[in-house]
């Protein structure tokens, strides 16, 4: 349907009324008022103008209906000053034609602006209208809405267009339908490939395995055979992983990997991309392209002709702004020539691997650093137990002889006390190399938390009382019990009371509180001392970290014991919180352990090593050590406890001896020049004829691995330097009993 058409018509008419009544000599307002009646029940909109301005006479209720507007805003106005947002120049144009040619008009789909419909579409009809003696007096104009067959047309146009471009397409699709199809068949075999390749990485966290892992992911799927070349920390190419499609050229392959790797400084297309940091590719493998940019020597150019290299690319193994390496993808037997498309390939499996190859190396030198850390820490400890070992020895020997001036007695205490503060931080750095190691074991059992409150406040009294605290402890009547290994979680408690005395000022005040709640033992250790900031309850349990960070570091330690103790608590299937409101105003730490629902009474004892130990009446002791200052000072208090002692400094004079001495305890150090403590011990059991030989280990040596050996070795028990000599004096009092 054509919009703004007009079209011209001979003579005048009004419909369902006659000429006559609108033609002679009555006056045009007298017309209108007898057309009245059929004009306003009328259901098509009229309205009439009179004269060359177009003055609204008269306009029906359907007119009004239709355009929005009262009879009132219209009759006796200009048509164009009535209807503004709807005649435009061209439509005044066409009433000024039919009002002076008296040819009736049409003006079809002429767009209207509807104060409440917004715009619409309007179709015109005009008429002339004249007097007796035929001048034009005015114009009857019918309006019809046209709205909807319009917006129908411009619709059905819109469809129409819309299935000739689906037509369109579709003719282009089954044109291109089979082309489509491959690609996306081959497109998704990428992904597949990629997201297979990326999957199988990610299952290996060993540096070396990914590597090999990475060198067979592409073939035969990328290409016939693969090179991975990795920069070593020297500067130097290492040809890290090779693999082949056919197992019969993997000789050759190996031949590249052990000589022919290209040398950094020299020009190879693998050094290009090293130095570059772009990727290469080779569509055609020409024996003048071996010879002239591959080829080392005569030797290596036979071993590359012997592959039957076809085309090759060169990518650059990136992550983190750093170059690893490089991944040669070479095509052979399957006579493949590689294009942009498979280098785009290479370089999205490609840096999809190095990421993930990085990731292994990093963990892999975490791992490494760790593992000398750890042998590092365990020397450490070794070395500095072995001048302990001795320092309390004398220590012990001096409190046995008696001496009763009360300054060198404190001076004792005093020396006792910090030798022991550096046993504990050794057992502590110990036990946290242990623990991220996986190597610590809890040997659980029932038990009841009274008892091991006892040995805690025991260990930790001498520090509490040096600082003049007042100790509280509060525990029910009823026994609080739990499953639990009774040294660890002793160990657990001296740490936590030993935090206390040490961040409480002197003469300060610390609780210790045991309750069930629920299916929980609660332990609650609480103080008066310096408290913990908010920003660091969040932190407080993290390794090497400490509440007190001012630079005199006045309370001393590690930042170790508050890790130790989450760890052994969480190992235990319990949880530890800490609490402060603030600087100055205490802290309280809070203990959460499964209670143990139907308790067992137990009894621990010192735990042997060899269960099958018998306890004997022994008197005759044999210390061995390369020490000859813990030696000296074991063998002395030995003697001052009661024993008979002899000597040694070394494994062959420990076997001369104990097979003339005939000891029934050997003390026996582990790290002994010339035959260690291990070997020692076997040959002992061989060649003394004691069946109730009771052997020790007195080592610097406390791994779980070490006390392993010691029982496969043959030792009864295992102590670490330096040894905790009341734990000693009560096992040797045990076994010197006769039997029973």
């Amino acid at each position: 349907m054509e919009k703004n058409k007009h079209t011209a018509e001979k003579g005048s008419y009004l419909p369902n009324v006659e000429s006559s009544t609108l033609e002679g000599s009555f006056s045009l307002t007298e017309k209108i008022a007898s057309c009245r009646l059929i004009l306003e029940d009328s259901p098509l909109a009229i309205i009439i103008v009179q004269g060359e301005t177009h003055r609204v006479s008269y306009v029906n209720l359907a007119f009004c209906r239709l355009s929005g507007k009262n009879k009132e805003d219209l009759v006796g106005r200009p048509l164009a000053e009535a209807f503004p947002e709807s005649l435009s120049r061209d439509s005044l144009t066409l009433l000024d034609q039919v009002y002076h040619t008296g040819e009736a008009a049409f003006l079809i789909n002429r767009a209207h602006i509807h104060p409440q419909r917004g715009t619409i579409y309007w179709t015109y009809t005009v008429w002339p209208i004249r007097n007796a003696q035929g001048d034009p007096e005015g114009l009857i104009i019918q309006i019809n809405d046209t709205t909807e067959q319009v917006l129908a047309h411009e619709h059905a146009e819109q469809i129409t267009s819309e299935i000739r471009e689906i037509n369109e397409r579709l003719l282009i699709t089954s044109v291109r339908e089979q082309t489509a199809r491959t690609e996306l068949e081959l497109a998704q075999k990428r992904l597949t490939f990629l997201t297979e390749a990326s999957t199988q990485l990610v299952t290996s966290l060993d540096y070396e395995n990914s590597l090999e892992k990475l060198a067979h992911l592409p073939v035969p799927y990328l290409c016939d055979f693969c090179l991975i070349d990795i920069i070593t920390e020297d500067q130097v190419l290492h040809r890290s992983a090779i693999a082949h499609v056919n197992p019969s050229k993997l000789p050759l392959l190996q031949e590249l990997q052990k000589s022919y790797v290209p040398h950094l400084g020299k020009e190879h297309p693998i050094v290009n991309v090293l130095r570059t940091g772009r990727s290469e590719i080779y569509p055609e493998i020409t024996d003048e392209l071996l010879a002239t940019k591959y080829a080392l020597d005569a030797k290596h150019l036979s071993i590359l002709q012997k592959l039957e290299i076809k085309s090759s690319m060169h990518i650059p193994l990136r992550a983190r702004g750093r170059t690893l390496g490089v991944i040669t993808f070479v095509s052979a037997d399957s006579g493949r020539h590689y294009d942009l498309t498979d280098l785009a390939l290479a370089e999205d499996f490609t840096q999809r691997a190095a990421i993930i190859i990085d990731n292994a190396r990093l963990l892999h030198e975490v791992q490494e650093v760790n593992r000398r850390k750890d042998e590092f820490l365990a020397m450490l400890a070794h070395e500095l137990r072995n001048p302990l070992a001795p320092i309390l020895n004398s220590l012990e020997i001096i409190r046995l002889r008696q001496i009763d001036d009360p300054i060198l007695k404190r001076s004792l205490d005093i020396l006792e006390r910090q030798a022991q503060y550096i046993v504990r931080l050794l057992d502590d750095l110990s036990d946290v190399s242990r623990i991220t190691q996986g190597k610590i074991q809890l040997n659980k059992e029932p038990l009841d938390l009274a008892t091991i409150v006892v040995g805690a406040v025991e260990t930790s009294r001498p520090l509490i009382e040096a600082r003049k605290h007042e100790l509280l402890i509060s525990l029910p009547k009823e026994p609080l019990k739990l499953e639990a290994d009774p040294v660890r979680l002793r160990q657990i408690l001296i740490n936590l009371l030993n935090n206390a005395a040490k961040y409480t000022p002197p003469g300060g005040r610390i609780w210790l509180m045991g309750t069930r709640e629920e299916n929980e033992v609660v332990i609650r250790i609480r103080d008066t001392g310096m408290g913990i900031p908010p920003e660091m309850l969040s932190r407080i349990f993290d390794l090497f970290i400490q509440v007190d960070q001012s630079l005199d570091r006045t309370q001393g330690g590690l930042g170790i014991g508050l890790t130790l103790v989450r760890s052994l608590v969480e190992m235990h299937g319990g949880k530890v919180s800490a609490h402060s409101p603030g600087p100055g105003q205490g802290s309280e730490f809070v203990i959460r352990l499964p209670a143990l629902h139907h308790p067992e009474s137990q009894t621990q004892n010192l735990e042997p090593v060899n269960s099958e130990s018998e306890t004997i009446r022994s008197k005759r002791i044999l210390v061995v050590d390369d020490n000859m200052d813990a030696s000296k000072s074991l063998g002395e208090l030995l003697e001052l406890w009661g024993y008979e002692v002899q000597i040694v400094h070394d494994g062959l004079m420990a076997l001369q001896v104990g097979l003339a001495y005939q000891p029934e305890i050997v003390i026996l150090d582990i790290g002994l020049p010339g035959k260690d403590g291990y070997e020692v011990a076997r040959q002992l059991r061989q060649q003394i004829n004691l069946p109730d030989l009771v052997l020790i280990a007195l080592t610097g040596y406390g791994q779980e691995e070490d006390k392993r050996q010691s029982r496969e070795a043959g030792f009864d028990y295992h102590f670490t330097k330096p040894v905790d000599l009341a734990a000693l004096h009560k096992l040797l009092t045990g076994l010197s009993k006769p039997k029973s």
